[in-house]
């Protein structure tokens, strides 16, 4: 099962400050596992976006192995920087919440909590 934990921020304007996911979907056979790949590809988009395609590189922290994905905000971020992180997060979150609903016995979605520091 996979495990996503969600860390909502104090700051409305950010959403949520990260995020922790763990755990192999086992939904199929190794290497053939479908929401395996979907949920590692949303997961891929995300970080790839936050840390190379957007001016938050600095204020993101990564941590990618395989089956454990952390992503926290670590810096100060301008309006405009606490805006594009909302929209990417919560696209994020919402994606994880449709797969979640379409598959209930291969992913746990949580929020709150505190998470390990990257």
């Amino acid at each position: 099962m996979m495990r996503l934990s969600l860390f909502p921020s104090i700051d409305p304007a950010v959403g949520y400050e990260g995020f922790h996911l763990t755990g192999h979907a086992d939904f199929g056979p190794y290497g053939a596992d479908l929401l395996c790949a979907s949920v590692s590809g949303i997961v891929t988009a995300l970080v790839n976006t936050l840390t190379d395609a957007s001016d938050l590189g600095e204020a993101v922290s990564t941590k990618v192995a395989s089956g454990d994905v952390a992503v926290r905000l670590v810096g100060t971020l301008s309006s405009t920087q606490k805006a594009v992180w909302k929209t990417l997060i919560t696209g994020f979150a919402l994606n994880m919440e449709q797969l979640q609903g379409q598959h209930p016995k291969h992913i746990e979605i949580s929020n709150g909590g505190q998470h390990d520091r990257i």
